[in-house]
């Protein structure tokens, strides 16, 4: 399996877990969140007594080019959940939703596909996204609010980079969630 397809997996399942945390105990995901990006942190920093004991699963999951800060990828993630959870409440599902579905989804066409450039991204990628997020939104809530969640995600991943994409999709698309 390549390093790129365990990422994608760890992302989609440790995310779509944390999206259903969210939807049935918000209070609960917000600690656990809190508590998750504590950790990370100290991963980040590698900080010796955290760092040591799971050093080969953290660099199992990490790209080359992270090593020297190792898990930040996650740690933008679960401080955009985070974020989303004080801010919206149990809306944070449906960021937390458009990360782990559209982001695999653009990762599966984008790099297969992906031909079309804005940045380092994909436009093949970012309908992909779209397209995915929205299907995932339709069984929780209507198709005007999939619609529009799922929009503000897909731009977020394509057009607000910084400080990271996992941090700035969960952020915007629970806002739109909470605004329709």
């Amino acid at each position: 399996m390549s390093l790129e397809l365990r990422r994608k997996l760890f992302h989609f399942t440790s995310i779509l877990g944390c999206a259903f945390l969210i939807k049935l105990y918000p209070l609960l995901a917000c600690l656990a969140l809190a508590l998750s990006s504590l950790f990370l942190f100290l991963i980040v920093r590698k900080v010796e007594p955290v760092y040591e004991p799971l050093k080969r699963l953290v660099l199992f999951l990490e790209r080359p080019k992270n090593y020297d800060r190792p898990g930040v990828q996650a740690l933008w993630a679960c401080l955009g959940l985070f974020t989303a959870c004080l801010l919206f409440s149990a809306d944070a599902f449906y960021g937390a939703l458009v990360l782990a579905v559209g982001d695999a989804a653009a990762w599966l066409v984008g790099s297969h596909l992906g031909r079309l450039r804005v940045r380092d991204k994909s436009l093949e990628g970012s309908l992909a996204f779209f397209l995915a997020s929205f299907l995932a939104l339709l069984p929780f809530t209507g198709g005007t609010e999939a619609l529009a969640v799922s929009l503000a995600g897909a731009l977020a991943e394509l057009l607000l980079p910084y400080p990271d994409d996992n941090f700035t999709v969960p952020v915007a698309a629970s806002a739109v969630g909470w605004l329709v």
